[in-house]
């Protein structure tokens, strides 16, 4: 995912790094990740159910850690690259 697509999701470069600070020591909500995916809420749940995201329940809100989310969007590279920066 490039840097101009996660600009897409917020006001700016602040935006962009509040949401990769997300992806390291954060939680998105499963709506998030469908949007930033593109996918449905029925396929986000066989991806989980297949291993290739966790979900973790706090009550009955059910979110994804940020290194999941980050597994699952393929963005590691690119937090890699952007705190080379």
């Amino acid at each position: 995912m490039s840097k101009k697509t996660l600009g897409r999701l917020g006001a700016g470069s602040e935006a962009v790094e509040s949401l990769m600070a997300r992806f390291t020591a954060g939680f998105f909500r499963i709506s998030e990740l469908c949007e930033l995916k593109q996918i449905s809420k029925s396929q986000f749940y066989l991806d989980a159910s297949s291993g290739l995201v966790t979900i973790e329940k706090f009550g009955k809100l059910s979110r994804v850690p940020g290194w999941s989310a980050a597994r699952y969007l393929g963005v590691k590279e690119t937090i890699k690259r952007l705190d080379q920066e």
